[in-house]
């Protein structure tokens, strides 16, 4: 695949017998930062699932570097594990585990599900939640954090097992305009670091401030746009 990240051919989607992905196609190459758009509804935060290994699809395939998704086959333990250290995804509203501080919300996954030991996956949180400007919140509760704070928490969780592809939904929704600014200037830091990022968004100024590229979702269908900085 080369310098080719993700590859999605003609993927498609049933929901209730409606065509929800109707045969999407397109390529994201390493170290982009590729906006997905579209209104509420189009299927922007499906991509996301179905790239993340959350939803299966009924048909295509997706290659997220050399692991393969196919529709029609389903998704073995053993992939998704393998897919797992691959992708990480902030979700829109953001799912951090509320019973469990900041730095706990951080560190489990790559205990348990990547079997680092805890001092170093401790560490290493630390050291996300400080580069992302909340290592001060590192021992409050989700409930406790502004959506500001939370949303960089959700960042420092999914980069915590060091994703080489990063996806995001609605990542400016809960935030004022100075917040969506900082967070612009965070993503462009990621891509030049290395990261390969995906972001589903309906916030035109704020995708085309800090995208490479822009693929539109339209009746199921993906279409590519330029023009953007």
């Amino acid at each position: 695949m080369n310098n080719c990240m993700l590859r999605l051919r003609e993927v498609t989607l049933l929901r209730s017998g409606r065509p929800v992905l109707a045969g999407i196609s397109f390529d994201v190459q390493r170290g982009e930062l590729v906006a997905l758009m579209g209104p509420s509804g189009v299927g922007k935060t499906t991509v996301l699932r179905v790239i993340a290994g959350l939803e299966t699809f009924d048909s295509g395939t997706v290659h997220v570097e050399d692991i393969a998704l196919n529709g029609a086959n389903g998704h073995s333990p053993a992939m998704l594990r393998d897919l797992r250290a691959k992708v990480g995804m902030v979700f829109q509203f953001h799912h951090l585990f509320e019973h469990l501080s900041v730095l706990k919300n951080v560190w489990l996954a790559p205990v348990y599900a990547r079997g680092i030991p805890q001092r170093e996956a401790e560490d290493r949180a630390r050291v996300l939640l400080a580069a992302l400007g909340v290592e001060h919140r590192a021992h409050a509760f989700p409930r406790e954090l502004s959506g500001g704070e939370a949303q960089r928490v959700a960042i420092a969780r999914a980069l915590a097992v060091d994703p080489p592809l990063l996806l995001m939904d609605e990542p400016t929704a809960s935030l004022d305009a100075n917040r969506r600014g900082e967070l612009r200037d965070l993503l462009c830091t990621l891509v030049r670091e290395g990261r390969t990022l995906i972001v589903a968004s309906h916030d035109e100024e704020f995708a085309r401030g800090c995208a490479s590229r822009v693929l539109r979702i339209q009746e199921g269908f993906v279409f590519e746009e330029t023009g953007t900085t």
